[in-house]
């Protein structure tokens, strides 16, 4: 039985990458029957009809997927690795494909638009590749770069979209990265090194996200207005 009543979901896998997001809006914890049922969520002061989550690794996209309503419009929402040159960290890529790294002959699987563009610095519009393991060397990065054409990498996203398309149901599923590293830079694995930077992204680099989240906000407070809802 689904419980939701919310026309759009911004989900995060991590709980960090949740915290980004929530920094940059005013927003109250919800209430809903899908809150008590255990997922956390926030809405906005300004648009309530959006929810921001984030489930971690007990939160299954099937798990949460099963509360949603048919026609409710999913964006996962988090950081990506840049394999573009041009991208710096804090960056935001939103996902007009999406590639599977493990199987590429599967061509670029189709992600839904979101209602808000713009043509300011920082933000992009381009295709991104799901890998299994972590790319750690820029030459990684180059050769994943030169072989997909994506600009960002991430580990989540094709399997998010394989289960919406799976239970064949009227959801809408969008991706959007920020970029945690360049393509220039070596990663290190040690979970310290990504929770560094996510901290410098919330304290230092996060002027492009919060104008990402204002520019959704408001498109879609002005769709629902025009359309009478």
């Amino acid at each position: 039985m689904r419980v939701d009543a919310h026309r759009m979901w911004w989900w995060c896998v991590h709980r960090l990458e949740f915290r980004i997001v929530r920094a940059q809006v005013l927003s109250v914890d919800c209430t809903c029957r899908i809150a008590q049922r255990g997922v956390h969520h926030v809405i906005p002061v300004t648009a309530p009809q959006i929810a921001i989550g984030w489930g971690g690794v007990r939160f299954s996209p099937r798990a949460l997927l099963a509360w949603l309503s048919p026609g409710t419009h999913l964006v996962l929402l988090g950081a990506g690795g840049g394999l573009a040159p041009v991208l710096r960290v804090g960056d935001v890529v939103t996902a007009t494909a999406l590639l599977d790294a493990e199987q590429l002959d599967r061509g670029a699987l189709v992600v839904d638009p979101l209602p808000w563009t713009t043509a300011l610095p920082g933000f992009y519009w381009a295709p991104i590749v799901t890998v299994r393991m972590p790319v750690y060397r820029p030459a990684e990065k180059h050769r994943l770069y030169r072989t997909t054409g994506a600009w960002c990498v991430d580990m989540e996203s094709v399997h998010w979209r394989d289960v919406v398309v799976a239970l064949a149901r009227a959801f809408r599923f969008s991706v959007v990265r920020w970029i945690l590293d360049t393509a220039q830079e070596r990663v290190s694995p040690r979970p310290s090194w990504w929770q560094q930077r996510m901290r410098e992204i919330l304290e230092r680099e996060g002027d492009r996200i919060a104008c990402w989240i204002q520019g959704m906000l408001t498109s879609v407070t002005w769709i629902d207005t025009a359309r009478g809802v």
